[in-house]
């Protein structure tokens, strides 16, 4: 890890990224001037070979940038991913930290994953959080209550496992409702059920999950 006296812009990557934010990335870096430093943390059991494919990866997004005119480079290092991005972030004197959110929740919307959360318990800069890409496309209102119709209409034969599905749901959503301070217990158990409920419903019904995601996404714009 080498020291640099210029401000730079650390983008922590998960070959293949940063190619999804990439111009919002590039927006960043010549706005401000400042230089690139792409940095992934490879697993600690990481092969030789491994290792080498991540450096060949990053490599090769770093010369993207440098072909839209950016000074970017990229460095690999073995280790635990927010230990690594802090000690590169200090020494080449990061002014911010650009991460990559992961796309994973029911409606598509970013979500902070394990790395970006911890991170930002001790990180000593600011950082940057960028969605993963662009959103789901969506069909017209019109086109998404009338698939949502088609498949709620097509779901009466044999669905006791949807039922289950829903029922679980409901209890998991109704648990994370708020308590009286005294009788508060442990929400993060509780946000971990809800959680996991909403991840067992969207991955037993994808289908399902986006014609309902459709549907509230046109209502959430008319204030409904």
């Amino acid at each position: 890890m080498q020291s640099s006296e210029q401000p730079t812009i650390l983008v922590a990557v998960d070959p293949p990224s940063p190619a999804p934010p990439t111009p919002a990335i590039e927006a960043l870096a010549l706005a401000t001037g400042w230089p690139l430093v792409l940095v992934n943390a490879a697993p600690q059991d990481s092969t030789v070979d491994e290792v080498a494919e991540i450096e060949r990866r990053l490599d090769e997004s770093a010369q993207t940038f440098a072909e839209h005119g950016i000074d970017a480079r990229s460095t690999t290092f073995v280790g635990p991913p927010v230990d690594v991005i802090l000690a590169e972030a200090e020494a080449v004197q990061a002014a911010v930290i650009v991460m990559v959110a992961r796309r994973h929740d029911l409606d598509g919307r970013p979500m902070l994953d394990s790395v970006t959360s911890a991170l930002l318990k001790v990180v000593d800069r600011p950082v940057l959080v960028l969605p993963s890409g662009p959103g789901p496309a969506r069909p017209g209102f019109v086109a998404a209550v009338e698939r949502l119709i088609d498949l709620v209409e097509r779901a009466d034969d044999a669905r006791v496992d949807e039922l289950d599905s829903l029922s679980q749901l409901r209890e998991a959503a109704l648990d994370r409702l708020p308590e009286p301070e005294s009788e508060s217990g442990d929400r993060g158990r509780l946000d971990q059920r809800l959680l996991d409920a909403l991840h067992q419903f969207e991955t037993d019904h994808p289908s399902l999950t986006t014609a309902i995601n459709d549907v509230a996404h046109h209502l959430s714009g008319l204030g409904i």
